[in-house]
């Protein structure tokens, strides 16, 4: 009883239990801080309920890699919205930031942004609907920079000479063979592949099931990747898995390990072209799909356990 019963501690030992219940305490209240401009509590369901995907789009075009956001483009949001001024300053962006990010990460996913746009909207005293307005008029980042002068000597191409000429030259082929590389993509019925043929075809449509693969911060990897060819039965005749993981490396950027919404579906676009079927009944099996399909060993009948008599 002398160590089960609380009440009985002294000393020391009685006031270590009532700092880490203060402590304890304090946390629980600092978990719970995130409210709206009316005062109330912010959680999944309020944002689902106020933003939905209406900002998706918004969201993605700030997101640098990986369909998700660094503190930079989400200070930068901010400043093309007009979110910051008056109450809200540069460091008001990034207080925001900070407080609804996980603990040491660096980059928020979708949901993590409307709450922060949350905590932006009580800080600066509009609504909610104001500030949904704003950023879903956004049209991407607003690019801005100092605009040389006029020389003709250096606008003019067709001055150029020598080793110049020869390296305007150069760098013109090697553009075109770049150009060329990332236009290699192309559907079924030959079309090249664009992000405007992406939101076309499919839109949002395949989105939820997009996130039941991923397994954190809003992207998904290639065993993920995999694993969903596999569930929708997008493997089988012509597609193979080494060419689900080709696909995958295709779309991906550079030493990325990770693939974002849009990358996706164009690595659905590859698999539909390599399989020959049309990209809607591709879309048709991955919206139809109920999330990771789990398997495991079926062990055989024993009857000293299954038995229960």
């Amino acid at each position: 009883k002398f160590h089960d019963d609380k009440s009985l501690y002294t000393g020391a030992h009685a006031d270590s239990r009532s700092l880490q219940a203060r402590t304890e305490s304090r946390k629980s209240t600092a978990r719970s801080a995130t409210y709206t401009p009316d005062g109330e509590e912010v959680t999944a369901a309020l944002l689902k309920r106020v933003f939905g995907n209406e900002l998706r789009q918004a969201f993605s075009d700030y997101c640098d890699k990986d369909d998700s956001m660094d503190g930079k483009y989400f200070l930068k949001l901010a400043k093309d919205t007009e979110l910051v001024g008056g109450a809200v300053r540069d460091q008001d962006v990034d207080l925001a930031f900070a407080k609804v990010k996980e603990k040491d990460a660096r980059r928020i996913g979708y949901m993590q942004f409307l709450e922060g746009l949350v905590v932006l909207a009580t800080k600066k005293g509009t609504s909610l609907d104001e500030v949904k307005e704003r950023v879903a008029a956004s049209q991407g980042p607003i690019l801005t920079g100092t605009v040389a002068e006029k020389n003709k000597f250096h606008d003019d191409k067709s001055l150029y000479t020598g080793a110049h000429a020869d390296s305007r030259s150069l760098q013109a082929r090697t553009e075109s063979r770049k150009s060329t590389a990332r236009s290699a993509t192309y559907t079924p019925d030959g079309e090249e592949v664009t992000a405007a043929l992406l939101k076309r075809v499919f839109g949002n449509e395949l989105r939820q099931a997009f996130s039941d693969y991923c397994d954190k911060d809003d992207s998904m990897d290639g065993k993920y990747f995999l694993k969903l060819a596999k569930d929708t039965e997008l493997v089988g005749g012509a597609v193979r898995d080494q060419d689900v993981d080709l696909a995958f490396a295709k779309v991906k950027e550079k030493d990325a390990r990770r693939i974002g919404y849009m990358q996706f579906l164009e690595g659905l676009v590859v698999l539909a072209t390599k399989k020959g079927t049309s990209l809607d009944e591709v879309k048709e099996r991955v919206a139809a799909s109920q999330g990771p399909i789990l398997t495991g060993t079926v062990a055989e009948k024993n009857k000293f356990h299954d038995d229960k008599s």
